[in-house]
């Protein structure tokens, strides 16, 4: 948990962002994986590879994040994380992976940060692993300030 300093020069705790939350919980599982871990993650970043464009891969993508936060052992961190990925999921006034066409652009883009971020995971390289995850969590910004923009742009039924 981050904190800001109030209007009376106060530290006032905050939730941190998801890019934050995404950073450190991936920094964590370079420091703390375990050789189960490890196998978890290869085996997701696998899954998430091979699979087919569209909800298949949206589904590879969650569990290769949740495996990620598993493998940083800090629970409030996972819960923190889910909690934070439900809502900008929920809030996303359309669909946040967007339409269709833009698909395998974004979960080509995904596959590389994926495979940077479980490389550095795996590495140990606590550093490099936490850069990864704060630049691959932008991704979510990215998706809900698009989805956003088409709920404004389209017209109203």
């Amino acid at each position: 948990m981050t904190s800001v300093v109030n209007s009376s020069c106060c530290a006032v705790p905050v939730m941190p962002t998801t890019r934050e939350s995404a950073a450190i919980s991936a920094a964590a599982a370079a420091e703390r994986h375990t050789a189960t871990d490890a196998r978890i993650l290869s085996e997701r970043l696998e899954e998430y590879r091979t699979a087919a464009s569209g909800a298949p891969a949206r589904y590879a993508d969650g569990r290769l994040h949740l495996a990620i936060a598993a493998a940083a052992h800090t629970s409030t961190l996972s819960d923190v994380l889910l909690s934070l990925e439900r809502k900008m999921h929920i809030t996303a006034p359309a669909h946040p992976w967007g339409h269709s066409a833009g698909w395998a652009d974004l979960e080509s883009r995904s596959l590389q940060d994926h495979e940077r971020l479980i490389g550095a995971i795996l590495a140990r390289d606590v550093a490099e692993a936490h850069e990864v995850g704060r630049r691959h969590a932008r991704i979510n910004l990215e998706l809900l300030e698009n989805a956003r923009r088409r709920a404004r742009d389209e017209p109203q039924r």
